[in-house]
């Protein structure tokens, strides 16, 4: 064979077991954590698309994402009642399957009453978080699913203008805090792939407010919503829901209930924006009054507003 043809059979075997353990160090290497197959899914559906109902998917470990909200409620028995609510939220995916979002927001209402010389106005601002829990995915069962738990604090300020027979005008202002938990159970499906969804939603909403003597006060709503995809970046539904009022918070004293339905969309501007919204209109419900029900028209506006609007601009990062 010769010196040359042993040397390199030499430097060849040498190499072997180089080689041999590169490979086994390779396949030994570590992996990303993949998240959890229960509510891992492989096509995303935005949240966003249901209106006032929220499907199920929660961002991803590492995302960022910014929401700019206004709601809007308009509408009261006699009179005239405008409340407006501007709402920051950053939310973020904190670990698999689970989402953070805390906010801040400001709201302010003004109302007058048609038999009576008063003007009432009120401010607030407060901040929450949002915790979201998603506990199963489409891709596994079918149905998403997730749970949604959001503790918020604020303070309320209160102004009101009397006028008495002679034209005197009374001013009296006062302020207190309200602290609230809102707790709900999401589900959402796709119909049909890339074409429809539906969303069910079922929410506890519950208010401790600090005055003399203290009150509590709840609604229960459940909410439906069925989206289509009309194009590529736009989707159209509607949706509806059923609320009922609680004079505690905990469904101590049932009050009045109503039903709305309304229309919804959700525009992809870009692959990172989009905007969505809604419009909610009371249709029907009833009024109670200590222990008996005001005969007052088909719907109630003692409990609730006649119509509802939200605005969102969602921006992922």
């Amino acid at each position: 064979m010769g010196i040359r043809g042993t040397a390199i059979l030499m430097a060849a075997a040498a190499m072997l077991p180089v080689t041999a353990q590169a490979a086994d160090l390779r396949a030994k290497a570590p992996v990303a954590a993949a998240e959890p197959q229960l509510c891992k899914e492989v096509t995303e559906v935005n949240p966003d698309i249901f209106g006032f109902s929220s499907g199920t998917d929660v961002a991803t470990p590492g995302s960022l994402a910014l929401g700019l909200e206004y709601g809007g409620a308009f509408g009261t028995r006699s009179g005239s009642l405008t409340g407006s609510e501007g709402k920051v939220q950053l939310s973020f995916g904190f670990v698999p399957c689970i989402e953070l979002g805390p906010s801040i927001s400001f709201g302010m209402e003004h109302a007058t009453t048609a038999f009576s010389p008063e003007d009432a106005k009120s401010e607030a601002i407060g901040g929450a978080i949002e915790a979201k829990f998603k506990l199963l995915g489409r891709a596994q069962a079918g149905v998403g699913m997730t749970l949604v738990f959001e503790p918020g604090w604020g303070r309320v300020r209160d102004r009101n203008h009397i006028f008495d027979d002679g034209g005197n005008l009374y001013r009296d202002s006062n302020s207190h805090d309200e602290t609230s938990l809102a707790s709900k159970i999401l589900f959402d499906t796709v119909l049909i792939p890339d074409r429809l969804f539906l969303a069910l939603n079922f929410v506890h909403e519950a208010a401790w407010v600090d005055v003399t003597p203290s009150e509590e006060e709840s609604t229960f709503i459940t909410s439906a919503a069925l989206t289509l995809q009309a194009s590529e970046n736009f989707f159209i539904g509607v949706e509806g829901s059923y609320r009922h009022a609680y004079a505690g918070a905990w469904f101590d004293e049932a009050q009045g209930d109503a039903w709305f339905v309304g229309p919804t969309f959700l525009w992809s501007i870009s692959e990172n924006v989009a905007l969505s919204g809604a419009l909610a209109v009371q249709v029907a419900g009833s009024e109670k009054s200590s222990e008996d029900y005001l005969g007052m028209g088909d719907i109630n506006l003692a409990d609730f507003n006649q119509y509802e609007a939200k605005l969102k601009l969602g921006i992922s990062f």
